[in-house]
């Protein structure tokens, strides 16, 4: 095998979050990499009504689905927006929602940044899947807060291109696996213990974005976990690249 054929194998990387996320991801990484794209997610829109006689206080928007899917014409100058993560705020920015307050980090830094703006019964309307959101749920009943979770999309464990899955998994020595979330990680898990690919992932790389989803996989061994230190796709990405140029030091 030629150097330049080594170099391509090296610097392979399987992207796993849904179509559209996985896309962007590709473009925002560098076209130095050969992806291979196969979500284990499949995202799809939910019917919901909204004529709700509640005025909400806060609107709550966990991912760029959340934004993706809800009616956007329901954002009142009145209410206030949280996201969390810079890649939901962006987004959210480029589909016209300006007065964003962010959280970096994760449903655990929201429930900390939050709170100063919580009072008794404050209302929040939580656009996201239909998997109910028992963290949140609890946390603000605790606040004596009024928190509804509007699911506007169905997240569903899939692995609808198995054969750009089977051929990285298989060919790709020391390839770079990416996993953005539990149940993507889960959904993962399932794949290869059902094709018993268990071997096949001792000799890849894996990026996360938290140590939470570390713990989804801890029942598989990998040449090696790196998690980012923000649980962001920008932190991941520099992960990524930093990896990269270490990688080409060594040789």
């Amino acid at each position: 095998m030629s150097k330049g054929n080594l170099n391509l194998f090296k610097n392979s990387i399987l992207l796993t979050r849904p179509l559209q996320d996985s896309i962007e991801m590709s473009r925002n990484i560098s076209p130095e990499f050969k992806f291979f794209i196969a979500p284990l997610l499949e995202i799809k829109k939910v019917d919901y009504d909204l004529n709700f006689s509640e005025n909400f206080d806060i609107i709550l928007f966990t991912s760029k689905n959340g934004l993706r899917f809800f009616k956007k014409d329901f954002i009142k100058d009145r209410h206030l927006v949280f996201t969390i993560g810079s890649g939901t705020q962006k987004f959210a920015n480029k589909i016209g929602i300006e007065n964003v307050i962010n959280i970096d980090g994760d449903s655990e830094k929201l429930k900390k940044k939050i709170v100063p703006y919580l009072e008794s019964n404050t209302k929040i309307l939580h656009p996201t899947s239909i998997i109910e959101n028992e963290n949140l749920k609890n946390f603000f009943k605790n606040k004596k807060c009024d928190y509804f979770q509007l699911g506007c999309y169905t997240s569903n464990k899939s692995n609808k291109n198995k054969f750009i899955f089977k051929k990285f998994m298989k060919n790709c020595n020391n390839g770079m696996i990416i996993i953005f979330s539990g149940r993507t990680a889960q959904s993962f898990k399932y794949e290869i213990k059902k094709l018993a690919f268990e071997p096949y992932c001792e000799n890849k790389f894996v990026f996360l974005p938290s140590k939470k989803i570390q713990r989804e996989l801890s029942s598989l061994k990998f040449r090696e976990i790196f998690v980012s230190k923000k649980p962001n796709e920008r932190s991941l990405i520099q992960e990524i690249k930093k990896f990269k140029l270490k990688r080409c030091e060594v040789g």
